[in-house]
């Protein structure tokens, strides 16, 4: 898939979407769990590029 934004634009829209998700992530307990999992996957995404060797795989996986 291409796409014409830039990691940092990409991340803006990710970030947004958890105040209006799509589709049926817009109510109730999937807002919740939308709305977490986009937080994590930012976290994650954070951690892979610091992590040492030994943790990369969990990136990976």
């Amino acid at each position: 898939m291409q796409s014409d934004l830039d990691a940092d634009e990409a991340w803006e829209r990710l970030r947004a979407s958890r105040w209006s998700p799509p589709g049926r992530a817009d109510t109730g307990a999937r807002r919740k769990t939308y709305s977490a999992a986009i937080e994590q996957l930012e976290q994650m995404f954070r951690a892979a590029v610091v992590v040492g060797p030994a943790t990369r795989p969990l990136q990976v996986f």
